[in-house]
């Protein structure tokens, strides 16, 4: 394995671990702070270590490839993510958005860390930067 692979290798697993953690962490961010559920800085760290090791254990399960199983984690924890966000989501909504998701992040399987992990740390970002909806006049 020359340098060039190795600096490969971490950067693609940076990627699968930062797009994992923002998607786990952006709903319970959004809900503990702007939902009327405030949780203590120190159970906001707890959840937070929760959520990396949970986001290191779905990026080894991925893979270095960026084949089938990738894409199969990738899209359940989009699912999740959107099942959390809109609860009122149904299972009919839900499956065919599934089937979508699924072909999508097949057809940008090579390049799908890095977008996602782009789109969620702003989906993150912006929930930190910008008041709730009901606080703006």
């Amino acid at each position: 394995m020359n340098a060039h692979t190795s600096r490969h290798g971490f950067a693609d697993f940076a990627a699968r671990f930062v797009a994992s953690f923002f998607i786990l962490w952006a709903p319970f961010f959004s809900f503990s702070a702007f939902r009327g559920h405030p949780i203590p800085v120190t159970g906001m760290a707890t959840a937070a270590l929760f959520f990396a090791v949970a986001a290191l254990v779905a990026s080894l399960a991925m893979g270095r490839e960026p084949g089938w199983r990738r894409v199969a984690i990738f899209t359940l924890l989009v699912l999740v993510f959107l099942d959390l966000q809109w609860p009122a989501l149904e299972a009919v909504v839900l499956v065919p958005g599934a089937a979508l998701i699924l072909t999508l992040f097949w057809l940008i399987r090579e390049h799908l860390a890095v977008i996602l992990a782009t789109v969620f740390a702003t989906v993150f970002a912006s929930s930190v930067l910008m008041p709730r909806a009901d606080t703006v006049r």
